[in-house]
């Protein structure tokens, strides 16, 4: 399990879903929880806190990518690995999480 597969995950208010892991690769190999966004299929135009995916993310259609929620479920709860987010998205993803948070001025670890 990686940074930036694709998963599915009974998500508590949504059901199965997509899920995109986040958490960092040292997060991922201590911890029994990742960080996740959810992704569905797209059924309209992305809202200012999605991202669009398609067939370059392991997707068979166009889904969107929220970027304003985080959720931790535990890794042993992720079934069936669906791919992995294309480097193109993976920046596009990032950008989405800092404005949706508010972090758009920080600039890494200090």
């Amino acid at each position: 399990m990686t940074q930036w597969e694709v998963w599915t995950w009974e998500f508590p208010a949504a059901g199965a879903h997509p899920a995109v892991i986040v958490s960092h690769p040292h997060t991922i190999a201590a911890r029994d929880e990742v960080n996740v966004l959810l992704c569905s299929t797209q059924r309209k135009a992305p809202r200012v806190y999605e991202v669009v995916l398609d067939a370059a993310d392991g997707f068979d259609w166009p889904a969107l990518c929220r970027c304003d929620a985080l959720y931790t479920p535990a890794k042993a709860q992720l079934k069936v690995r669906r791919g992995v987010i294309s480097a193109p998205r993976q920046r596009a993803i990032v950008a989405r999480i800092l404005q949706c948070f508010g972090w758009s001025g920080w600039s890494g670890w200090s």
